[in-house]
């Protein structure tokens, strides 16, 4: 089956298939590093732990121990995404992460004004050191968003000591909260999206 993924870095074809969910990212192929800051920092890397996340590359942010509690990432999407009530209603995200700490996922349509606000996953973290996944609510949010947020480490006030390195991979759209469940449209579309690191340390 042909299966294709909007990505956040350097891309290049152009196609749609319909399948169970609208896939955001999933780092599947690999891409151009890129990073911001002395100790924060974002790239993308063969997948450190594949039991529980099968894929091949996963995106790793290294997060400053001096950073700010809201530290995290954002993407412009090529296509806008339309969150509704029982068709794109739940955002699902697989995560690892070295402590427990909350996790915040938004959309946003800096076009429109469109924001959710800071959503949390449905389910507390439970696991460290291993993949999770988590999954958002958003049908409370109708809308139309051309911006996908993640703060995957909100701990605020933030009490590290030293920088530590969070994996994100799969992020996706569907109307089934159940881990793992299916996708419904997966997008491919290969082209470049911007993504930039802030407030992850000096």
């Amino acid at each position: 089956m042909k299966k294709t993924v909007l990505f956040i870095a350097v891309l290049f074809a152009c196609s749609i298939t319909v399948l169970n969910a609208q896939v955001i990212e999933d780092f599947g192929i690999n891409m151009n590093l890129f990073s911001a800051g002395t100790n924060g920092a974002l790239s993308i890397i063969d997948n450190p732990d594949m039991n529980g996340n099968e894929t091949m590359y996963v995106g790793q942010m290294d997060r400053g121990y001096d950073g700010d509690p809201w530290a995290g990432w954002w993407a412009d999407l090529y296509d806008a995404v339309t969150v509704d009530v029982g068709t794109n209603q739940y955002v699902h995200l697989k995560l690892w992460k070295p402590r427990v700490s909350p996790i915040v996922f938004k959309f946003e349509n800096p076009g429109t004004g469109a924001n959710t606000g800071d959503v949390n996953p449905m389910a507390s973290q439970m696991l460290t050191d291993e993949w999770e996944e988590f999954v958002f609510d958003f049908g409370a949010f109708p809308d139309e968003y051309s911006r996908i947020v993640l703060i995957p480490d909100y701990e605020d006030t933030l009490t590290l000591t030293e920088d530590i390195t969070l994996y994100f991979d799969e992020i996706y759209i569907n109307d089934d909260p159940t881990p793992g469940s299916d996708p419904v449209i997966v997008l491919e579309n290969f082209e470049h999206i911007q993504m930039e690191l802030f407030s992850a340390g000096t």
